[in-house]
């Protein structure tokens, strides 16, 4: 007799026993669910600012490299037209507005490229940089030699640009992906 009125007791316990892990078991699937969640929208916002950042940097480049381009061409000018009289290419000084021009566009690429993410693409800036520098440097050359100088330049500003102008264009399709992949989400409940 005392196992058949043990067992009901004994089965009463074992039951609450269960129906306390099941619940402790759900709690902290809900919890891991809801740290996950945190987690990804931490992750997300992240991902949100790096980008951001990264558009924001990658347009103010495009920017410089443009006025550094910009001011380097209107030296090889000076240069050119001072080598039409004197002979001999760069071997006058530049007048301190279009010196000061060149020296702040270069500066501006120089701080700027150093916070570039891709190292491609900081590579190819690099280019840019050391190209309009050895153009801009050149000393009682012919103007032959500062013109293929100044084409190098020009060609590497242009891989660089185009680089630039690809990156930024991923982020866009990549930001589009993921904003149209929360929208299916959405719809499908999740």
């Amino acid at each position: 007799m005392p196992w058949q009125t043990l067992l009901p007791v004994i089965t009463l316990a074992l039951g609450a026993i269960l129906q306390y892990l099941g619940q402790w078991g759900a709690d902290a699937r809900q919890r891991r669910a809801a740290q996950e969640a945190r987690d990804a929208d931490r992750d997300r916002a992240r991902q949100e600012r790096r980008e951001t950042f990264e558009l924001d940097h990658l347009l103010r480049l495009n920017e410089a490299l443009l006025r550094y381009g910009r001011a380097a061409g209107r030296v090889h000018f000076h240069d050119a037209m001072v080598a039409k009289q004197s002979g001999e290419y760069a071997s006058h000084q530049l007048p301190e507005e279009l010196n000061g021009e060149l020296y702040n566009a270069g500066r501006e690429v120089l701080s700027l490229m150093h916070l570039v993410l891709d190292d491609n693409l900081r590579a190819t800036v690099e280019t840019v940089h050391r190209s309009y520098g050895r153009m801009t440097n050149l000393m009682r050359t012919t103007v032959e030699e500062a013109d293929a100088a100044m084409v190098a330049a020009a060609d590497a500003q242009d891989a660089a640009m185009r680089g630039i102008g690809a990156r930024v264009r991923q982020i866009y399709l990549d930001q589009a992906q993921v904003a149209e992949d929360r929208r299916t989400v959405d719809r499908q409940g999740g």
